[in-house]
């Protein structure tokens, strides 16, 4: 005799999917925190040739200096970030990148 089959779990939504999230004019760029913060410090990741390591000011309303990590070693030397105006992603869930933890997301 044959097994029943199991039932199929159910799919889980797509990443686009938001009908979950409120209106029809909500979307993921919608939920994110766009903040400029101006560099104050930046030095090469000790164990990276792509990372720099960075401490940006995003203002007092998003948690004053965070520390950040970004791939732009290729593009930009040290004198070139520091001092600079960015745009950061704030409301990322911190992760380490290199095992340096960083809270935000430079563009």
């Amino acid at each position: 005799a044959a097994k029943p089959k199991k039932a199929a779990p159910p799919k889980k939504a797509a990443a686009a999917d938001f009908a979950d999230y409120g209106d029809e004019v909500d979307t993921a760029a919608s939920r994110l925190a766009l903040v400029v913060g101006k560099i104050v410090d930046v030095w090469p990741h000790p164990d990276s040739e792509k990372l720099y390591c960075e401490k940006i000011d995003c203002g007092e309303a998003f948690g004053g200096i965070r520390e950040v990590a970004s791939g732009l070693q290729k593009h930009y030397t040290v004198e070139q970030m520091t001092d600079r105006p960015v745009l950061v992603i704030a409301n990322l869930k911190a992760k380490k990148l290199g095992g340096f933890p960083s809270h935000g997301m430079v563009l």
